[in-house]
């Protein structure tokens, strides 16, 4: 059987850390948790549940993922945050590929919550990752806003049944704060890019992902929520389009000392 290391991304998750391990002991070899020097009681709460604890400073999600898959004594590795546990039906399948694996990467639907309700549709469903896998067939999406594992060109991929639960936000409030903090991370990146924002942009984008959440994607089938979660969608395409518009607007006229008293 070949041996599986489980490697979890954490700060300041004492809320969650325990029920993700629980839900892969029976199928880790070992379980890592590669924590940012959490505030809380996140490392001693991972260390009493079985886990080895390394601590590794935040740079961006991109460079920390990649940290985990590196940190693994293993070459199969299954990669998760802290706020999700693997399902049942999930943990049974993983255990056939560790016991005859057919792939070199497996990829599955991650079911998504907000206020203890999961989202069936939207723009939060299917929501498809690839976190398992061979680590040397696996490469790295070009954002650091959100990280993403993808297979290399000559790597094969197949896909599992069964759900990655991940408690995406405790209520709308938290889903707001996440939002906010999100739209500037990707509006730096993509000033970093090059990329320039234009006012049709800030006009047009968010009310086409607001319909295409709530109508196309059938948001609207999940009820307050569904409805939510397209307004905060539009509020994030919104907010990441205006910043990236004031961050070209500082590099080109820089705030001076007295301000300026021009309308």
């Amino acid at each position: 059987m070949e041996a599986l290391s489980v490697v979890i991304m954490t700060f300041n998750e004492a809320d969650n850390i325990e029920r993700c391990i629980r839900s892969v002991q029976p199928i880790a070899d070992e379980i890592i948790v590669v924590d940012s020097y959490s505030t809380d009681q996140t490392p001693a709460l991972a260390a009493q549940a079985g886990a080895r604890v390394v601590y590794h400073p935040f740079e961006n999600f991109r460079a920390q993922r990649k940290f985990c898959l590196e940190v693994a004594s293993h070459d199969f590795v299954l990669a998760l945050d802290a706020d999700e546990w693997v399902s049942r039906e999930l943990r049974e399948a993983i255990l056939g590929a560790k016991q005859h694996r057919q792939f070199d990467a497996y990829t599955f639907k991650r079911l998504n919550g907000i206020a203890g309700r999961w989202m069936y549709y939207g723009g939060w469903y299917p929501d498809i990752k690839l976190r398992l896998g061979d680590r040397r067939c696996l490469g790295q999406g070009d954002s650091t806003t959100h990280d993403e594992l993808i297979p290399l060109p000559a790597a094969s991929v197949g896909s599992m049944e069964g759900y990655l639960y991940h408690r995406t936000n405790a209520d709308f409030h938290d889903r707001m704060l996440t939002v906010n903090k999100l739209s500037t991370m990707a509006a730096h990146e993509l000033a970093q890019r090059g990329k320039r924002g234009h006012w049709s942009r800030v006009l047009l984008k968010p009310p086409f992902r607001f319909f295409q959440e709530l109508i196309l994607r059938r948001g609207f089938r999940d009820g307050f929520y569904g409805w939510a979660l397209a307004g905060s969608s539009a509020i994030y395409v919104f907010l990441r389009e205006i910043k990236l518009l004031e961050q070209q607007r500082q590099l080109a006229r820089p705030l001076q000392d007295d301000y300026s008293h021009r309308r």
